[in-house]
């Protein structure tokens, strides 16, 4: 289906300034601790995202975790995730204490 609607951003979908979180802080710095430094990522090129997010919830959105990852992994590889032109997104459900996310950043050219 093609809908003839501008998406908004989530800058347009809310009013006012928002606030970072002591917790987002932490998630920051412990994801950042946890993402691998051999990963590198040209910054000039379009990219491909996939991501899996393995919730311990049935109740949670499938895009909640997607901003505050992708601001993290941005800031972690130097790139803008203005970059990303394709990004798949899966949610799976796990155990309570094993849940988790899995990803790749690959040049959207080597698809």
């Amino acid at each position: 289906h093609s809908l003839p609607i501008k998406a908004l951003s989530v800058n347009r979908l809310f009013m006012g300034r928002r606030f970072r979180t002591r917790e987002y802080d932490l998630y920051e710095q412990e994801l950042s601790y946890l993402l691998p430094r051999t990963l590198k990522v040209d910054p000039n090129k379009k990219l491909k995202v996939d991501i899996v997010f393995g919730y311990s919830s049935t109740l949670t959105d499938v895009d909640g975790g997607i901003k505050g990852f992708l601001d993290v992994l941005q800031k972690m590889y130097q790139f803008n995730d203005r970059n990303i032109f394709l990004l798949n997104v899966e949610k799976e459900i796990t155990k309570v204490g094993q849940e988790f996310i899995k990803f790749e950043i690959k040049p959207l050219e080597t698809l």
